[in-house]
């Protein structure tokens, strides 16, 4: 990465490297120094990813929406797009959401969709946002209505529809199979290199089955078919062309109606950790296992520390 300056910091308990750049212009500057703090939040799904640079008073205040890329340990982390700055006499701090999210996305629209594959969908938003798109759901819409709702809503409903990880990052409109683990990073963490963590196991009321209801052209009338065992049944509505489409959007239901039964958080020192991906716990006993990764804050002052937050 051409460009870009090795920082050191006494400070800091550990050496950690920190680039950024503004509009593709590189910054030179020692953490603890004219860096005061860095505080960058990952998140999965619908929310933007939020950046907070606090600089020595010195620096010159950067305009709105100057384009700014943080890199830490020579990991991107993205580009951010600054929303405001303050200074004081002491501090300069700027806040920057990411530029995976344009306004655009927010928009509110009228139309429909009717006959199309799930990964259709998704490239078609993609293109009209100028965006790239990762698919890998054999999902099938027999008809959907969007009124007077913005992309990034129908986004969010369809992948809780399709029980999907729903992410954007790097500009790309990311919709891939909670089942196939194997597509997503698994980052591994044990009890030993944990700060502090508090997980919390929740008793949620439960479907057991779910039922669905498709239409037989062929016979001219309904069906349906149930996935699971026993009571309570959740009844999923929608239209389905066929048994196929329906059994997949009931297993989809029952699985997204029954997550979240246990969550938390980990906190420790500072190493690569993205929020979509896979946490895995080792020697934490009866909460060992995989889990879902819903937010990562990175800290960087006096020490670089990251926050983890997580669900199954």
């Amino acid at each position: 990465m051409v460009g870009l300056t090795l920082l050191k910091s006494a400070l800091l308990d550990k050496e950690v490297r920190v680039d950024i750049i503004v509009n593709k212009a590189p910054l030179s500057f020692v953490i603890g120094n004219e860096l005061v703090g860095l505080e960058l939040t990952d998140e999965v799904g619908d929310l933007a990813d939020q950046l907070t640079l606090t600089f020595t008073a010195g620096f010159i205040r950067p305009k709105a929406g100057d384009k700014i890329d943080v890199f830490i340990n020579l990991t991107d982390y993205g580009t951010f797009l600054v929303q405001e700055s303050i200074k004081t006499k002491d501090r300069l701090t700027i806040k920057a959401v990411s530029a995976n999210f344009k306004d655009s996305l927010k928009d509110r629209k009228y139309r429909s969709f009717k006959d199309i594959k799930l990964c259709d969908l998704i490239a078609k938003i993609a293109s009209e946002h100028k965006m790239k798109f990762k698919c890998n759901i054999k999902g099938f819409i027999k008809h959907l209505a969007q009124n007077y709702e913005s992309d990034i809503n129908l986004l969010t409903k369809l992948a809780k529809d399709f029980n999907a990880n729903f992410n954007i990052k790097k500009e790309t409109i990311i919709f891939l199979d909670k089942n196939k683990k194997e597509k997503l990073p698994i980052f591994t963490i044990i009890k030993n290199e944990v700060e502090s963590f508090s997980i919390k196991s929740d008793i949620k009321p439960l479907y057991n089955s779910c039922r669905a209801i498709w239409r037989d052209t062929k016979h001219n009338k309904d069906k349906k078919i149930v996935v699971g065992k026993g009571k309570p049944e959740l009844l999923l509505k929608g239209a389905f062309k066929n048994e196929a489409e329906a059994r997949e959007r009931a297993i989809a239901a029952l699985k997204n109606i029954t997550a979240g039964t246990k969550k938390g958080s980990i906190t420790i020192y500072g190493q690569e950790v993205r929020a979509g991906g896979l946490l895995q716990l080792v020697f934490f006993f009866e909460d060992d296992g995989m889990y879902k990764i819903k937010k990562v804050t990175h800290s960087i002052n006096t020490t670089y520390k990251i926050r983890i937050e997580f669900e199954k």
